[in-house]
């Protein structure tokens, strides 16, 4: 009997979508493709060869292959990538099929306007595809696989859609029946083989069910999106061709679809919904869920009138009243959200929006007397009835229902966003430990879901919730709270907005402990600045933590400046210019002349002077129109001050004084007037000194400089009381020596007048606000300095010599137990033998010999004193032989 052989025209039905060969291709393209189709070729003989798996291990392999490919791929994809690994291993074999592939597409070019040849399949293969199409539809699925198993190695049919297709029915029919991580493998399986099957062709018939059970398995395998076009295409078919329930399984596979995802299409899911609810085969529950499910969709559009109308059409007797009740606790909770957005509110308006909210807490609350059951709709009402409360200001209230969401179902949508809301509340109550740790169970329950969709707060906005709340502890002052929350947000972000949240949150930080310290004096400021510097190199160490991340980006200069000038803020010089250095090295353009500022900071800071004048000279040569080539001068005077060259370091701070471009407004204006006179009475300019000093402390009275130069301004004078007192011995002329007299006697008033205004100012400090090293110091040389002004008059008038003993002696009982107190009681005995008691000055030295033997040896005696510990030892001896 002759054998009958039919041509499969269905396998091409597909593949002539996506190739014309009447088409115009350029000769490369096809090549290209050719070859391609060789490397599948040649992967897929490779693979036939193989010895066949078992049905269970296949099942696993290609779960986890579909697993990896969930954007759709086809099994191709796999084929081609050992393709790939073979041809790279085999290249000669490789450069021999390209040039068989390049002649068979100038074959193919020649002959493109002929016909393709049909593929042809024996009889034997169609009997076999039928006995396990056959099979299949028996619901007899081990023996449909078996044969479609065997069918995909032979010849011809290999090519086939037809055993893809039995294998992948069957995988989508037997995960019906199962549960868990099972079902969702064999919804997997079934996808990948019906996508193969879908790209080949399906058996004759079948497109419907084809179509049906992919787009099924793909929804079902969470794959909501790809599953959209898949199951449009199935209900674009007759109607006729499906079983009626399979249609309407689709239709509501196809609404779901639309409503998940990552781009939900409302619109488009609402069109299919209604077409379910067209049909006249449901049941009154079926119905019921269809006509609620309409109601969620058109709320979710924000048609609430034609939502009610779908709601009222519910049955008396509704298996679903409790999600019923919870969508029209939802309208109610919409309509007072609207109301209160919609302007300035007044008391009548705002009655009705807490009556709305009422009216809603008494609906939710009729949730929990209805289906014990259905825990998805009390723990959403539970959550509305939060949102209630929070509105109504009911804080503890609305933690509790959000607490009872939460400890339901954390990781469900409602339980997401329960738990952002009462980190929130927590925060706003200052229980901050306790909103950290609810904010952390936030993250990892989205992080745990696993979906971007959340029915009650998308992606985007979680995130925005949570960055607020972290400016909102900024904001607040808790920094602490602030840099836990952004590493807490670590999952949800890129990893350097995490990062840049937290070094955003130490600079906050560090900026308000400095300024806090400007309002602080003594101890407490110290310590505020010293917690503030900590602050600041945290933050230079988290920017250059940064900078690392983005290194390839635009933004690593940025990064690298910020961690150098927190660094340089924060005291860490060593870091500072190592970051300086790699920042000048990566940017051209901005921030140049800053950069060469602050290094040349860094070493001055480190006592680099040569280092720290060549940064600032580059910046005063290369950048002279910068603004930061003011600093940069006033930094640069200080180095040659540092450095001894007085003459130089003063052309740089007058060029700053009378630059047309920097008014007395500037901050380097007020630096360099402090400076200048500081430089002028170290350079012995008294007079010069005395003018620059009293002018920038009448400009600036409350300058942090103002202090000092009070006192340089005493010392001025005292020193300048000196030379009339050294000319008073080379003249003779009595008028002129009494003037000269007059002149010294002036200028030590003056100096006594200066020393008791800084005296008298830091003790009248509280006695919390301890001073600052520096102005102990000053507070310590001005008891020495006006008494030794009183000293120095008592040339004039012996009664002088009184006060400067007076004065002494309240040098001694403040600094007994310092060396200070040592050379206080040596001026003392001065004082005394000037006023004739010879005995007393006698006793006073060995009273400071006997200090001086107490005081501690290890004692820096050079600091606060003129002398070493040495040094003092021996004028002690020889004062005590002179006065015996």
């Amino acid at each position: 009997m002759e054998r009958e052989v039919r041509t499969t025209s269905y396998h091409f039905s597909r593949v002539s979508r996506r190739i014309d060969f009447k088409s115009r291709t350029c000769v490369s393209d096809l090549v290209v493709a050719t070859c391609r189709r060789s490397a599948t070729a040649l992967s897929t003989t490779a693979l036939s060869t193989r010895r066949p798996r078992s049905v269970t291990a296949k099942f696993v392999a290609m779960s986890q292959e579909a697993k990896q490919n969930e954007s759709g791929n086809d099994a191709r994809s796999v084929a081609m990538r050992h393709a790939s690994a073979w041809m790279r291993e085999h290249r000669l074999k490789t450069t021999a099929a390209v040039t068989t592939a390049l002649f068979g597409s100038l074959a193919l070019i020649q002959f493109s306007t002929a016909p393709p040849a049909p593929v042809v399949e024996t009889e034997q293969d169609i009997l076999t595809l039928q006995s396990a199409l056959e099979a299949l539809d028996a619901d007899d699925y081990r023996e449909a696989r078996k044969i479609s198993e065997e069918l995909r190695f032979a010849r011809g049919a290999a090519q086939l859609g037809g055993p893809a297709f039995v294998l992948g029915a069957s995988a989508a029919y037997e995960a019906d029946t199962l549960w868990g991580k099972e079902r969702l493998t064999y919804y997997v399986l079934a996808s990948t083989y019906l996508r193969e099957a879908y790209d080949r062709g399906f058996p004759p018939s079948r497109d419907a069910e084809g179509l049906f059970l992919l787009g099924k398995s793909l929804y079902l395998s969470n794959r909501p999106t790809a599953s959209r076009p898949i199951l449009a295409e199935a209900l674009q078919l007759d109607p006729a061709s499906f079983r009626e329930s399979d249609r309407l399984e689709a239709l509501l596979l196809a609404t779901e679809a639309n409503l998940g995802g990552s781009e939900p299409r409302p619109r488009v899911a609402l069109t299919y919904n209604a077409d379910y609810l067209e049909s006249d085969r449901l049941s009154r529950r079926e119905r019921d869920e269809g006509l609620l499910r309409h109601a969620r969709i058109l709320y979710e559009l924000g048609e609430a009138e034609n939502c009610r109308q779908y709601l009222n059409k519910l049955s008396s007797g509704a298996h679903n009243r409790a999600a019923e009740k919870v969508l029209r606790g939802r309208l109610l909770i919409s309509d007072a959200e609207q109301l209160a957005a919609s302007g300035p509110v007044d008391q009548q308006q705002r009655t009705q929006i807490e009556q709305l909210y009422d009216n809603a807490l008494e609906v939710l609350e009729e949730v929990h007397e209805l289906d014990a059951s259905d825990d998805l709709s009390r723990g959403q009402a539970h959550y509305l009835m939060g949102v209630c409360y929070r509105a109504l200001g009911k804080q503890s209230d609305a933690i509790n229902e959000f607490r009872k969401v939460r400890n339901r179902n954390l990781v469900s949508g409602e339980g997401i966003v329960a738990a952002l809301n009462e980190a929130e509340l927590l925060r706003e109550l200052g229980q901050d430990d306790e909103a950290i740790q609810r904010y952390r169970d936030t993250v990892r329950a989205i992080t745990s879901a696993g979906t971007p969709h959340n029915v009650w707060m998308d992606g985007d906005e979680l995130r925005q919730h949570l960055l607020d709340s972290v400016a909102g502890y900024i904001g607040d002052e808790k920094f602490s709270h602030a840099v836990q929350l952004a590493e807490v947000l670590a999952p949800l972000v890129r990893p350097t907005q995490s990062v840049l949240l937290t070094a955003q949150s130490e600079v906050a930080w560090a900026n308000t402990l400095q300024a806090r310290a400007e309002t602080l004096s003594g101890t407490p400021r110290q310590e505020t600045l010293k917690e503030a510097r900590q602050h600041y190199r945290q933050a230079g160490r988290t920017y250059a933590r940064l900078a690392r991340l983005r290194f390839a980006t635009r933004e690593y200069p940025d990064d690298l400046w910020a961690s150098a000038d927190n660094f340089r803020k924060g005291h860490d010089f060593s870091n500072a210019i190592a970051a300086f250095q790699d920042y000048l090295r990566n940017d051209t353009r901005r921030r140049i002349p800053a950069a060469l500022v602050g290094l040349g900071e860094a070493h001055l800071a480190q006592g680099d002077l040569d280092k720290a004048i060549d940064a600032f000279m580059t910046c005063i040569e290369e950048h002279a129109t910068d603004p930061a080539n003011f600093r940069a001068r006033f930094l640069v005077a200080e180095a040659h001050m540092e450095n001894g060259d007085l003459k130089t370091a003063e052309k740089f701070l007058r060029g700053n004084l009378t630059d047309p471009q920097l008014g007395p407004k500037s901050r380097e204006w007020e630096n360099s007037k402090f400076s200048l006179g500081r430089l002028l009475q170290a350079d012995g300019r008294y007079e010069e000194a005395i003018a620059e000093l009293d002018e920038a402390v009448a400009r600036y009275p409350n300058s942090p400089h103002a202090m000092e130069a009070r006192y340089l301004m005493a010392e001025s004078y005292r020193y300048a009381a000196r030379r009339p007192l050294d000319q008073l011995r080379s003249t003779n002329i009595e008028a002129h020596k009494q003037q000269l007299i007059e002149e010294s006697k002036a200028l030590l008033a003056k100096a006594e007048d200066h020393y008791q205004k800084v005296r008298q100012e830091l003790n009248l400090r509280p006695e919390s606000a301890v001073l600052t090293p520096l102005e102990s110091a000053n507070l310590r040389n001005c008891y020495f300095a006006l008494a030794a002004v009183y000293f120095d008059q008592g040339e004039f008038d012996s009664a002088f010599y009184t006060q400067a003993r007076e004065a002494y002696g309240d040098v001694v009982n403040l600094y007994q137990n310092e060396p200070a107190a040592v050379e206080a009681r040596i001026m003392l005995a001065a004082c005394q033998r000037r006023l004739g008691q010879s005995m007393k000055a006698y006793q006073t030295l060995k009273q400071a010999q006997s200090t001086f033997e107490r005081l501690d040896k290890n004692l820096d005696f050079e600091r606060t004193t003129s002398r070493s510990h040495a040094q003092w030892k021996r004028h002690l001896e020889n004062l005590l032989q002179l006065t015996q």
